[in-house]
């Protein structure tokens, strides 16, 4: 399968993880903290922030699953089967929102 297709899929996770999982909610609770004092404050603006970073923290903790993969194994560059590492660790991040994504 082509990098770039298992990549797509790795971001689209992360986006789902992002929009439906319930630590959006906690993210946005703590707002004031991160939140730039340049814009003005909205809640869809905050909860788009918050959004956003949940998505990116998925990719993160699911890049360091991988990272340790390829180090215990001893691999020189990133493969496809470590691409896979990566989008299965980014899944089970996601298994949380799924409730929220199905409508459960």
């Amino acid at each position: 399968m082509d990098r770039d297709f298992i990549i797509f899929l790795l971001v689209g996770i992360s986006i789902v993880n992002g929009i439906f999982s319930p630590a959006v909610f906690h993210i946005w609770a703590w707002s004031p903290a991160w939140y730039p004092s340049f814009l003005p404050f909205t809640m869809e603006i905050s909860f788009y922030l918050a959004s956003i970073i949940c998505a990116t923290l998925t990719l993160m903790a699911s890049g360091v699953v991988a990272a340790l993969f390829e180090r215990v194994t001893r691999r020189k560059t990133t493969d496809e089967a470590s691409l896979w590492v990566w989008f299965g660790a980014a899944a089970v991040l996601t298994l949380p929102a799924t409730a929220n994504f199905a409508g459960i």
